[in-house]
């Protein structure tokens, strides 16, 4: 059963690739998809038990939070929300927790709820009024064309109203819930996307609502690491053989699209590990890589915004010269500005073929 995939439109604008609204993957298991998947744009899950439902993400803003409370509503009559579990520590999972009812208990793992207090909802606000501004201005072309994706980018969401609401109860490893008649599992998997990414497992139903860990038809955006964490989560998904996978952004996951991620983890690893020790400059390094016969071969190279890897060389330049830094906010821009321009420039060599 669908509900509200009249969806034709993603928050950015662009015509809607996949069904957004409601779909239920489950007896009581739901995955409210917001396409296309991109920057603020990701899914939430639910597991709606006798009396009582489970929500897996918020949202990023109390709108978009709000409206997939209405959509999800003939679900909630009767089983009221009791849990909310963040998967991460990133604003589109969990600036909408003021929207869910008191009463609920809000939980994630022990190292988000440490990066959250690290995540500055009014310095992106900020930024993004002052890229609308900036927008108008005659500045120089790389500067006019920065602030102009940057206001698009973050346009669509209303931070100045954002009240944060932090979890509750946290843990370290898993934890069991019980959400009404129905068990589910919290399974630590970070750091990989984030330093305390996690996993929700309904074993009786099958079902894996994986967060972040899973970025389907876009290129994945791996600000923590190392890689071989992330491939672990990935191949945990697989041993479970789920009857539904819900990702953190994108369309319903199959099977094959959890398999070319563990692929493009291991080339992104192996590649960056390899020019990292030759000396080569992380920007250089990713251009390298998407120039290369393996990723222009590869499914990954179908995926939107494959300037992405610049991230994920980045936090694997880290690990491999053993620097355990701690990504502000502020760093996270810096490195978006960089995908950017690795974007142009991909783009650029794209057109001369």
């Amino acid at each position: 059963m669908t509900v509200n995939a009249e969806v034709e439109h993603s928050l950015h604008g662009e015509v809607a690739t996949y069904a957004g609204g409601v779909h239920e993957v489950a007896d009581g298991c739901l995955a409210y998809l917001q396409p296309n998947g991109g920057l603020g744009e990701a899914n939430v899950g639910l597991v709606v038990g006798d009396g009582a439902t489970l929500i897996i993400d918020t949202c990023w803003d109390h709108a978009q939070a709000r409206r997939m409370l209405a959509a999800a509503a003939p679900w909630l009559h009767g089983n009221p929300i009791t849990t909310v579990v963040n998967t991460h520590s990133n604003g589109d999972h969990w600036w909408g927790n003021a929207v869910m009812p008191a009463a609920a208990t809000v939980i994630t793992s022990a190292a988000s709820r440490a990066a959250m207090g690290r995540e500055n909802r009014l310095a992106i606000a900020a930024m993004t009024t002052a890229a609308g501004l900036a927008a108008r201005l005659p500045l120089p072309q790389a500067i006019r064309s920065f602030v102009t994706d940057a206001h698009a980018e973050f346009g669509p969401f209303d931070f100045w109203r954002v009240r944060p609401r932090y979890p509750d109860r946290t843990f370290s490893g898993s934890l069991r819930l019980t959400v009404g008649n129905r068990t589910v599992d919290l399974v630590e998997v970070g750091p990989a996307h984030t330093p305390g990414d996690l996993m929700v497992f309904d074993r009786d139903r099958n079902v894996v609502f994986a967060g972040d860990i899973l970025f389907i038809g876009q290129t994945p955006i791996m600000w923590e690491g190392p890689a071989r964490n992330w491939i672990d989560a990935l191949r945990l998904i697989l041993d479970t053989r789920p009857a539904a996978i819900v990702p953190g952004h994108g369309p319903l996951a199959t099977e094959t699209d959890v398999t070319d991620l563990v692929s493009y983890f291991e080339w992104l690893d192996d590649s960056a590990t390899r020019l990292c020790r030759n000396g080569i400059p992380p920007f250089d390094a990713a251009a390298q890589m998407l120039s290369s016969d393996t990723f222009t071969e590869s499914r990954w190279a179908r995926w939107r915004r494959p300037e992405s890897l610049l991230a994920g060389v980045r936090a694997t330049y880290r690990h491999v010269r053993g620097h355990r830094v701690r990504i502000h906010p502020l760093d996270m821009i810096a490195t978006m500005r960089g995908i950017q321009k690795l974007g142009n420039r991909f783009a650029k060599d794209q057109r001369r073929q």
